[in-house]
């Protein structure tokens, strides 16, 4: 049977121009989220539920907020936790039932070798910034930024100088979108106890 070849510089065209279709079809779902997100973020409206574990007063506690709307529409999750060297906050924002939007901010810090200018043992402070955009249960683009320093002054300054950058998202998205659906399933202290036992 005789076999049918494209010629070489077709293939490239049609490459091209799936590749123009596809920047097409992600600029205008990321135009999308934004509209969503800022829809969100501007909805004085939103019914606000706070569901924590531990006490107040305890440093490794961790706070779940749930934003609904009028109809009892889930459209914001924001997660806050933290312990002895740092803390995570995360927002999940959704449409229809349906994750649009991840936001994660962190900050850290440990002990490094020497010591500062006041003779104490010196650390090194870290923080970061993701963000996660996501159509059809997809993540369709992700940037990030991460900053290091040994004077923690500094780092907020640093953060807002640094730029946002691709990351690879192949494995912390799918990661994202899981605990998603899980969170939204969680209404009382006892739905977040069991999220955070099954989470890892």
């Amino acid at each position: 049977m005789k076999q049918f070849h494209l010629p070489f510089g077709l293939v490239l065209l049609m490459f091209a121009l799936l590749s123009d279709f596809t920047q097409a079809a992600n600029e205008a779902e990321i135009k999308q989220i934004r509209q969503w997100y800022n829809q969100i973020q501007g909805d004085a409206s939103l019914k606000k539920t706070i569901i924590k574990t531990g006490e107040d007063e305890e440093p490794h506690g961790v706070t779940l907020t749930r934003y609904e709307n009028a109809s009892g529409e889930l459209k914001k999750l924001h997660i806050s936790s933290g312990g002895d060297h740092g803390g995570e906050d995360v927002t999940y924002y959704y449409q229809d039932g349906s994750l649009f939007f991840v936001y994660s901010a962190y900050q850290s810090w440990r002990f490094t070798q020497g010591t500062n200018a006041n003779g104490q043992t010196a650390t090194i402070d870290s923080s970061g910034q993701s963000r996660y955009y996501f159509a059809g249960g997809k993540c369709i683009k992700a940037l990030g930024k991460n900053v290091q320093t040994k004077d923690a002054d500094k780092l907020a300054a640093l953060l807002k100088k640094a730029e946002n950058e691709p990351i690879a998202h192949h494995d912390t998205a799918p990661l994202y979108l899981k605990k998603s659906k899980m969170l939204a399933q969680v209404k009382n202290r006892e739905g977040l106890e069991k999220f955070l036992s099954l989470r890892d």
